[in-house]
């Protein structure tokens, strides 16, 4: 009897502590510090070594000034009019980059390198020495590297060991990965203020009155809450001998949100969805030259079908959820409560474009159908 009890507490102590975790975020999940950014940086290159897939001289005349211009620099005296730098293995290209908060000059960044010409691929090519530089025309990062070649059939994912990435749907664009130093760091003035802003992700006057009270636990009377957006920390405060300390205790502190708020997560390049839960879909229609998806969750309101379609429909039962296959007209008619899971599945099947499955998902929420955030990185 003893050992039953035991274990049975035992188990239902761990299910408490699991569930009372369930949601529970740390601070730096919820808020960003006010002042630490990250700063966008742009520049202007040649890719070189092409194998014919560059700009022409008659449709991109910039890219031969810019290489007549490099060449000029390096000591060579080379005509504008001659031929010879017609040869199609240059790109003109726009290099960006993103320059995260605290880093340090010698440390290295990804780049992504976009043809602004006429060339049909950058693949095998060669970025060549490219300042980027900030808003205030100041040059942060130096960037340079090279583009293996990229092969559709034998690389059906866009990601390679290389340390690159490119788009399988467009070869004018890749990424290089940390192919760019760090030339100067951008200054902030965090930690030389009396105070310390913590910035909600989402304005939500409940979590920002739960993070001021779950800090005061640990420096009593060291924050207070502005406004919905923001939490103000004093840093002054008695119980505070570091500021960085402070605001690393701070960061790690658990707050319980109560909110297991559904989100997906898309990638636009690779076409990856991630979603956090089993998000419910509500009834819509969507109608597109390659097929037509009928969603219906009420019982009573089946679309009709002609007697024509009805035979070519061929039913097939998954749980509680019934989807119905018309392959003549690529109709699909999903019947009862269905998961997103499920419309991904069926979408998947009929091969769309990453930007087709952004285009749909964010239709879906703009007619209500899709109760989720959506969330789209590029990389």
């Amino acid at each position: 009897m003893y050992k039953k009890s035991f274990f049975s507490t035992f188990f239902i102590v761990i299910f408490f502590i699991l569930f009372s975790f369930s949601y529970a975020q740390t601070i730096n999940k919820l808020t960003t510090i006010e002042g630490v950014r990250e700063n966008e940086l742009i520049g202007y290159g040649l890719v070189v070594g092409l194998p014919g897939t560059g700009d022409s001289v008659k449709q991109s005349p910039f890219t031969f000034q810019t290489l007549y211009n490099l060449l000029h620099k390096l000591g060579i005296n080379v005509s504008e009019k001659n031929k010879c730098l017609d040869s199609k293995n240059t790109a003109s290209v726009v290099v960006t980059a993103t320059l995260p908060p605290f880093i340090r000059s010698g440390q290295k960044i990804n780049v992504e390198v976009s043809s602004i010409g006429n060339s049909t691929s950058l693949s095998g090519g060669t970025l060549l020495l490219t300042p980027l530089l900030g808003l205030d025309n100041k040059t942060y990062a130096i960037a340079q590297g090279s583009i293996p070649f990229f092969n559709e059939k034998k690389f059906s994912k866009a990601i390679d060991r290389h340390n690159f990435i490119v788009n399988s749907r467009n070869n004018n664009v890749a990424i290089l990965k940390n192919s760019a130093i760090v030339e100067k760091s951008i200054d902030n003035m965090f930690g030389n203020k009396n105070f310390i802003n913590f910035q909600l992700n989402k304005p939500d006057i409940i979590i920002a009155q739960k993070i001021s009270d779950r800090i005061n636990v640990s420096y009593k009377n060291a924050s207070f809450v502005l406004n919905p957006n923001i939490v103000q920390v004093n840093t002054n405060n008695k119980s505070c001998k570091n500021v960085i300390n402070m605001i690393s205790n701070i960061e790690k502190m658990f707050i319980n949100t109560n909110i297991n708020e559904p989100k997906i997560i898309i990638n636009n390049r690779t076409g990856l969805v991630i979603s956090n839960s089993d998000i419910k879909v509500g009834s819509c229609t969507i109608l597109s030259k390659h097929f037509s998806l009928l969603i219906n969750t009420n019982k009573n309101n089946i679309p009709c079908f002609s007697n024509q379609e009805k035979n070519n429909i061929l039913s097939k039962k998954t749980n509680s959820q019934t989807k119905n296959y018309n392959d003549e007209f690529n109709t699909v008619l999903i019947n009862n409560t269905v998961d997103i899971h499920v419309i991904l599945s069926v979408l998947n099947k009929f091969h769309i474009t990453p930007a087709e499955i952004i285009s749909i998902l964010t239709s879906m929420k703009d007619v209500g159908a899709l109760p989720a955030t959506l969330e789209i990185r590029k990389q």
